[in-house]
């Protein structure tokens, strides 16, 4: 089963800001990121406003490819 959308625990050394902070939630394929996002080409995404949740997700696939 293919796993689109990922939560993101948290961390912290301090235990109290742990549970302070939110979880986030990640897209896991960049490729759908983009398509919902209406983003077809390079050029797009470096004008576009989300093209740090582009690299943000890209990153974290990629993370979890490399521990998976």
């Amino acid at each position: 089963m293919i796993y689109q959308i990922s939560l993101f625990q948290p961390y912290s050394s301090n235990i109290s800001t742990q549970f302070i902070k939110s979880q986030k939630l990640f897209m896991t394929n960049s490729g759908v990121f983009s398509h919902l996002l209406d983003i077809s080409s390079a050029d797009e995404l470096i004008n576009s406003v989300h093209k740090g949740d582009a690299v943000e997700t890209f990153v974290y696939s990629e993370l979890l490819k490399h521990i998976s």
